[in-house]
């Protein structure tokens, strides 16, 4: 028998000879024989601390182009660059946590911390006191904390990041409750830049309201993507376009904004017209109402 700690959340473990790869008990994270821990490591909670200090700031306000960035030919880049620089704060608060005996006290805790740096950098920026200002400067931390610090935290730090994750939302929602955001991961996003192209804003609000994917209405539009628009003169980079910039459209409405209140509209306001087009044979008519949204949806969700 071996013994050991787990080298992501402490938990004491007694693993069988000869087993190779194993979950924790305690944490669940899958690992390898030799990284279990001979002992705990004393550490330096103070300084480990202190490096999330300094660091985790930045990884909230310092990056107000991120919005900009999320496109499938950009996001994969953008996240990769983001991570390697803003990764330094949240593995320094997963080594607090590792050897932290109330891991929920210290999520609270750095979360708690990092809001408060936040108001404050808000109230320092210049037009912070006017509406249209506040909310720009709100709204673009928000995407950015959302779309790439949580889920760079979460990646970094599989003990405590979860937990932090959703203190810092609790946070962020007790102070600006009427600009809410939802939790996702790197995975979750990375995901949904690799759905069908064209159907993506369709799919989205179609699961929202609990239809199939092979739904009538899914089933018209991708029969419309393949025959009518393929067979226009600018059908396939527009198809294009749609692959390369609808998943972050998708990813800000479900992440940073009121998805319940944004997909009803869409599909009154849109997708019912395009759809009646298509049965009456409009071909033209649906893809001017799809342009429409698009362009719509570009505007107030595309970060140009």
């Amino acid at each position: 028998m071996e013994r050991g700690y787990c080298p992501f959340c402490g938990g004491e473990l007694t693993i069988p000879a000869g087993l190779a790869e194993f979950s924790c008990l305690y944490c669940g994270q899958r690992m390898k024989l030799e990284q279990l821990l001979d002992e705990l490591p004393g550490g330096d909670r103070a300084g480990d601390y202190a490096e999330f200090q300094r660091g985790a700031l930045h990884a909230a306000v310092d990056f107000p182009k991120s919005m900009e960035n999320l496109s499938k030919p950009l996001f994969f880049d953008y996240f990769d660059a983001y991570c390697a620089e803003c990764r330094a704060p949240f593995e320094a608060l997963e080594r607090c946590a590792v050897a932290a005996a109330d891991k929920e006290a210290l999520a609270q805790e750095a979360a708690a911390w990092l809001m408060d740096q936040v108001d404050a950098w808000f109230r320092a920026q210049k037009g912070w006191d006017h509406r249209p200002k506040r909310n720009e400067l709100r709204d673009r931390t928000k995407f950015t904390i959302a779309i790439f610090l949580v889920p760079t935290a979460q990646k970094c730090a599989p003990v405590i990041g979860k937990r932090f994750s959703e203190k810092l939302r609790g946070q962020w929602m007790a102070r600006y409750p009427e600009s809410p955001f939802e939790l996702t991961t790197y995975d979750e996003l990375a995901a949904g830049f690799k759905k069908h192209p064209w159907c993506f804003v369709t799919t989205a609000v179609c699961e929202f309201r609990d239809q199939p994917d092979d739904s009538e209405m899914l089933t018209a539009f991708r029969n419309f993507r393949d025959g009518y628009l393929r067979k226009q003169p600018e059908g396939a980079a527009e198809i294009r376009e749609y692959y390369d910039r609808a998943p972050g459209l998708v990813a800000r409405i479900n992440v940073c904004e009121d998805r319940a209140a944004i997909y009803p509209k869409l599909y009154e306001q849109y997708l019912t017209p395009c759809m009646d087009a298509l049965k009456s044979g409009d071909n033209a008519r649906c893809h001017a109402i799809y342009r429409e949204m698009m362009g719509a949806l570009l505007k107030a969700y595309g970060g140009q």
